[in-house]
C-alpha cells in the first residue's frame, strides 16, 4: 500500500473518531484500516494514535501528522483536478446539507445553475432542520441559519435573514385590527415547530412572544399557505413571504416588529481538504446569496 493511501486512511480513522466508521466510508474491512494504520506507525517509527475499548486518541506526533496530510492531500488532489482535465472540469460528490426551506426557496437555482456548469459532479442534498455532525454524517458543505454552536467549523457568513409577522387581509378583517402583542393572544398562531418562541425587536428593545394556536408544522411553506388561507397569523422568514406580500396575498402584522436578524453561513468539517468542486459551490452560493 502506497504511503498517500495509508495517508487517507489514517485521515478516514481521526475524522470518523473509530476504525468501524472509517473503514465503512473507505468501503474496507475494519483489519484493513487497522493494518494500514499501524504499518504506517510502522514506517514513521512514531505512535500516531492512543487505542482504547471507547475512543482514539491523537499522540502529539498525530496531531503534527494530520494537519500536514491534510495540506498535502487538498494539494494533491486539487493539483490532479487541474492536470487531469482543466481548470474548469471538476468531478466527484459533493454531500450538501441545508435547512429544508431555505433550500427549497434560495438555494434551489443556484445549486441547478452549478450543476449545469458542472456535469461530471453529483450533489447529494440532506434537507434537515437539525444540526448535523458535519464529520459524523459524512458532510462536505452546509448552510446554517442562525448562531454557530460549533466553533470547530470553517465558517463563511454569506448574508442575515429576518422573520416578520404576517397574516391573509380576509383573516384581519374578521378579527378585526391587531395592534399590539396581547392581541395575537386573542387569535389563531401557525406555529413552526423550531421556533416555538418569536423573538422580536422594536425600537431596539427586544421582546419574546410564545405563540398558542391549533397548528404546528416543520414546513415553512406550509405555514404560509395556512395563512394565506386565512386560517392564522404565522412567523415567517421575508424572503419566504415576500412574493404573497407583493401580490397582496398577506399583510404584514405589528410591522414596527420584526425578527432579530439572524446569520446565513456556509460551514465545512474542521481540517479536511477542500476540494476544487466543493470550493466551486461554495463561491457559487456566496457570490449569489
Amino acid at each position: 500500500m502506497d504511503r498517500f493511501r495509508r495517508m487517507e486512511i489514517f485521515n478516514a480513522v481521526v475524522e470518523a473518531g473509530q476504525f468501524t466508521r472509517a473503514a465503512a466510508s473507505l468501503n474496507l474491512s475494519k483489519s484493513a484500516v487497522s493494518h494500514a494504520v499501524t504499518d504506517l506507525e510502522k514506517f514513521l517509527g512514531l505512535q500516531l494514535l492512543t487505542r482504547s475499548n471507547r475512543s482514539l486518541q491523537l499522540t502529539e506526533a498525530g496531531e503534527s501528522y494530520y494537519e500536514q496530510s491534510v495540506r498535502i492531500l487538498s494539494d494533491l488532489s486539487e493539483l490532479e483536478s487541474v492536470t487531469r482535465k482543466s481548470d474548469k472540469a471538476v468531478s466527484g460528490r459533493i454531500r450538501l446539507s441545508a435547512p429544508m426551506t431555505y433550500a427549497c426557496n434560495e438555494l434551489a437555482p443556484i445549486i441547478a445553475q452549478f450543476m449545469d456548469d458542472n456535469p461530471s459532479v453529483k450533489v447529494e442534498l440532506v434537507l434537515t432542520e437539525t444540526t448535523l455532525d458535519l464529520v459524523e454524517d459524512g458532510i462536505d458543505l452546509a448552510v446554517r441559519v442562525g448562531n454557530l454552536k460549533d466553533s470547530r467549523l470553517i465558517s463563511r457568513k454569506i448574508t442575515t435573514m429576518s422573520h416578520i409577522i404576517c397574516a391573509s387581509p380576509d383573516f384581519l378583517k374578521r378579527y378585526g385590527p391587531l395592534n399590539g402583542l396581547d392581541d395575537l393572544n386573542r387569535v389563531n398562531c401557525l406555529k413552526f415547530k423550531y421556533t416555538p418562541i418569536w423573538n422580536l425587536i422594536r425600537m431596539g428593545r427586544d421582546y419574546k412572544f410564545t405563540p398558542k394556536g391549533r397548528l404546528v408544522s416543520n414546513s415553512g411553506e406550509g405555514l404560509r399557505e395556512f395563512a394565506i388561507a386565512g386560517q392564522g397569523v404565522t412567523f415567517l422568514p421575508q424572503f419566504l413571504a415576500g412574493p404573497a406580500l407583493s401580490q397582496g396575498r398577506l399583510v404584514r402584522v405589528l410591522p414596527d416588529y420584526a425578527g432579530r436578524n439572524l446569520d446565513v453561513s456556509i460551514v465545512r468539517p474542521p481540517g479536511r481538504h477542500f476540494p476544487l468542486r466543493v470550493r466551486r459551490l461554495s463561491d457559487l452560493i456566496a457570490e449569489s446569496i
